[in-house]
């Protein structure tokens, strides 16, 4: 474990804008749990949790970044890191979801990869919109908020591929 001397003021923020992003993730699982209309299939609610898992761990792995490397401004740097790490794990993520047939169904993977795919440009660019060049804390609240805003898009797209597969045939 790596020790440094403390940015309160830094992990002030990251912390408020942690909370808020669990705060969201809690709303959107308990949405989902209770959903009446369209009980989402089992690897529907996998594929939120595991991505809300990405996501989280790269929100904790950035916070300590900023502050192991005393970076007071979000330059490119910061982000090809923070953007290696996402790759990292999504590509994690991806290993799991096909790895594991018997977890999840083939059909809602298959589409949901597509899916995920032709949109990562479109997100590392919205993320580099929304950080570089700004102060390491505002950068921080900026990530979190542009990924509680893309949690929620994940969560209406796992809804529309799921309902499409998964009630093609009633």
């Amino acid at each position: 474990m790596i020790f440094v001397k403390n940015n309160i003021k830094f992990r002030q923020v990251s912390s408020l804008a942690q909370s808020d992003f669990l705060r969201s993730k809690s709303f959107m699982l308990n949405e989902v749990q209770k959903a009446e209309k369209h009980i989402f299939s089992s690897t529907a609610k996998e594929i939120l949790l595991q991505t809300y898992k990405v996501w989280t761990d790269l929100l904790m792995v950035a916070e300590d970044f900023f502050v192991t490397n005393s970076k007071t401004v979000c330059d490119a740097e910061s982000l090809e890191f923070l953007f290696f790490e996402a790759r990292k794990r999504n590509e994690e993520l991806r290993k799991h979801l096909v790895d594991n047939p018997e977890w999840f169904d083939r059909e809602i993977i298959n589409v949901w990869l597509e899916v995920q795919e032709a949109r990562k440009e479109q997100v590392k660019e919205s993320l580099y919109k929304q950080a570089l060049g700004q102060a390491a804390s505002t950068a921080y609240t900026n990530m979190t908020t542009y990924l509680i805003t893309f949690m929620n898009h994940i969560l209406f797209t796992l809804h529309e591929v799921d309902y499409l597969l998964y009630f093609k045939c009633t």
